[in-house]
């Protein structure tokens, strides 16, 4: 490989990155990387819960591109139930 010509590494921003699940996982909305792993060029990202860290889900990366499944950052969405409001991470209460 040609010095200056490295290869680019995919998902270079994940870990530390905040996400919030559209529908509940776990019983939780509110996520951190807080780890990655590249398995035969495939990145997985381990996703820990903001309100409960013993929470942890590993996903490829690649399926948090999805805004029907992962919106970044952490989001205010809307319940099904209409007269819940889904809080913000300083909340801390599980998804019923």
């Amino acid at each position: 490989m040609k010095k200056g010509h490295e290869k680019k590494r995919k998902f270079p921003h994940l870990l530390a990155s905040k996400w919030t699940a559209v529908q509940a996982v776990l019983g939780w909305r509110h996520f951190i990387v807080c780890n990655r792993q590249d398995r035969h060029g495939i990145i997985f990202a381990e996703l820990q819960s903001i309100c409960h860290p013993e929470t942890r889900i590993w996903v490829n990366a690649q399926t948090l591109k999805n805004r029907n499944v992962w919106q970044p950052g952490w989001q205010e969405i809307p319940s099904t139930n209409t007269t819940l409001v889904e809080r913000t991470p300083e909340s801390c209460n599980p998804v019923q």
